[in-house]
């Protein structure tokens, strides 16, 4: 095997754990994605309920 060729298996294998780590990252970031999503959903919901009726009044008392 040429002097050449050891190079360009070796610049092949450099990026392909740069593809890999690349890949590795994408799917952190979807999942994280996906629970900060998750979590203004949630708090939009919260946010929603506490307004739907802010005027409600309890009648603690009989009259």
């Amino acid at each position: 095997m040429s002097h050449s060729d050891k190079n360009e298996i070796k610049k092949l294998k450099t990026q392909q754990l740069v593809l890999d780590a690349i890949i590795r990252l994408n799917k952190e970031i979807e999942q994280a994605n996906k629970i900060s999503n998750s979590k203004k959903k949630n708090d939009i919901q919260k946010k929603e309920t506490k307004e739907v009726n802010p005027n409600i009044q309890l009648n603690l008392f009989d009259d």
